[in-house]
């Protein structure tokens, strides 16, 4: 017969799999932020690359 869980049992439960989720998981790598540079420079590449198409 099963015991019953009690409320210990459960918090450990849900600890238990978050870890284990946790550990799977990549670890998160900050995103580059655009800078207006670099983004003027992108517009530019793709003006250049649609004129060189004409």
């Amino acid at each position: 017969m099963a015991t019953k869980r009690t409320k210990a049992d459960k918090a450990q439960r849900q600890a238990d799999e978050l870890e284990s989720k946790s550990e799977r998981r990549p670890a998160q790598v900050p995103k580059k932020t655009t800078t207006p540079e670099n983004f003027s420079q992108a517009a530019a590449m793709t003006v250049r690359e649609a004129t060189k198409k004409r």
